[in-house]
């Protein structure tokens, strides 16, 4: 690290708003960073405030690349609902560093606890409309990614319960999890509560657009039914959110053998959960617990990196980082 300790240092002694001089190409970044989280409370990026200085950031992540992590890993990606610009930032720069490679590959690979495939894997959750616009970006950099989909949306003009939850009942959110189930169905559809979305196209996906995805070589998988949160559901709520999702989405693509690949809502989970989607004889199941994949990884523990809609590739790329694991952890 006494390289890298110095180059930070020699970074943080430059007047605030001023840049260094080894930097690569300008990069576009919004004028707010988009994740509290990267309001960083980590010394060496204080001097940062509102504002990273992007192109040094991405400069020193990708000359430093042995540093902050091994290129030689499979690292899962999560996203929800980027723009396409964004999405194509962050696609041209993974694809410097490693393939793209497919979700079932990993699983394959993880089931039999064989080497897993190095490089990246996309997954999008929720099922978004708008997600059919990353499909030429996809394609451009022969990426086929996994969506997982909530399918109580899909053919919906309305969007997700949590997405129309306006500031004064955004604080819901977390207290449902204390909730048992009719009590959330009862809670997330009672008049009054939800405000007209102000989330422009956050609104399902239709049937043929699924049947879209499978046609271009993507992959689609579970998300449950309503995303509610599964560690608040009996093990038969659980299941019921599991199987009618899929039975769903296996009418849907017509294959009734459309294997159960499932992404856990808000990443909450516990043994329990796990106990009762394996009963449901799900294929492999995916966390937002930040780590590489390897050939001990459980099939239905796999960890993903969880990026930003908003993220440019600079944060991008330092989120698949130890650095970022280690800030988020004195956060």
């Amino acid at each position: 690290m006494g390289r890298l300790q110095k180059r930070l240092d020699a970074y943080l002694s430059l007047p605030a708003g001023e840049t260094t001089t080894e930097v690569m190409r300008p990069v576009r970044f919004p004028a707010k960073l988009s994740d509290p989280l990267l309001q960083i409370h980590y010394p060496y990026f204080a001097r940062a405030r509102k504002f990273w200085d992007v192109r040094y950031l991405t400069h020193l992540i990708f000359n430093n690349s042995s540093t902050f992590f091994s290129k030689k890993k499979c690292r899962i990606i999560l996203l929800h609902n980027p723009c396409p610009n964004t999405l194509e930032e962050i696609l041209g720069l993974l694809r410097k560093i490693g393939p793209f490679v497919r979700y079932s590959a990993v699983v394959e690979a993880v089931q039999a606890a064989r080497t897993v495939p190095q490089g990246f894997v996309l997954t999008f959750d929720d099922g978004y409309k708008e997600n059919m616009a990353l499909l030429e970006v996809l394609d451009k950099y022969d990426c086929k990614g996994m969506f997982f989909l909530s399918t109580g949306i899909i053919d919906s003009d309305n969007p997700l319960w949590f997405m129309n939850l306006d500031a004064e009942h955004v604080h819901i959110k977390s207290q449902l999890k204390n909730l048992d189930y009719s009590s959330f169905l009862a809670v997330i559809n009672r008049t009054g509560l939800t405000a007209p979305s102000r989330i422009r196209g956050r609104f399902g996906l239709r049937s043929e657009d699924v049947r879209t995805l499978l046609e271009r070589g993507h992959e689609v998988g579970v998300h449950t039914e309503n995303h509610p949160f599964l560690t608040s559901l009996s093990d038969e709520e659980i299941r019921c959110e599991v199987l009618e999702s899929l039975g769903r989405l296996r009418s849907i693509t017509g294959n009734d053998a459309l294997p159960l690949h499932f992404a856990y809502p808000d990443g909450d989970y516990n043994e329990r959960v796990v106990s009762a989607l394996k009963h449901c004889g799900a294929s492999s199941a995916c966390t937002v617990d930040a780590a590489p994949t390897t050939a001990m990884t459980s099939p239905l523990k796999i960890p993903r990196y969880c990026l930003g809609d908003a993220d440019f590739s600079g944060v991008a790329l330092f989120k698949l980082t130890r650095f970022y694991k280690a800030i988020k952890e004195i956060s």
